[in-house]
């Protein structure tokens, strides 16, 4: 998936786990909600100002990977800047989910 029009607030490493920290928020990772979410799941936004919540919402639909197990992974591109695409993998090892490191093509 070409994912250039998305924002991610981040970085693909981030955006490929099912939290990080972002300057004082925790936050969802927008890809892993894609490949493994799930109907429920808290999605988390950064922190607008101190005491305001951080929660956006719930997840309405289950990802890619939990809905259809016989896909075993997903490929998304970035581009970064016009030269330098990158890539990061989501897929299900062993009934594991997992992402591996960013590669340069």
């Amino acid at each position: 998936m070409d994912i250039k029009q998305l924002i991610i607030p981040s970085n693909l490493k981030e955006a490929s786990v099912p939290f990080f920290v972002f300057g004082n928020s925790i936050v969802s990772g927008i890809l892993w909600n894609v490949a493994f979410g799930k109907i429920g799941n808290l999605i988390l936004k950064t922190i607008e100002w101190e005491g305001r919540e951080n929660i956006e919402g719930e997840l309405e639909k289950e990802g890619i990977l939990t809905t259809h197990p016989y896909i075993k992974g997903l490929l998304f591109t970035w581009y970064e800047n016009l030269k330098s695409r990158k890539l990061r993998r989501l897929f299900q090892k062993h009934g594991r989910m997992d992402s591996d490191h960013k590669i340069h093509l």
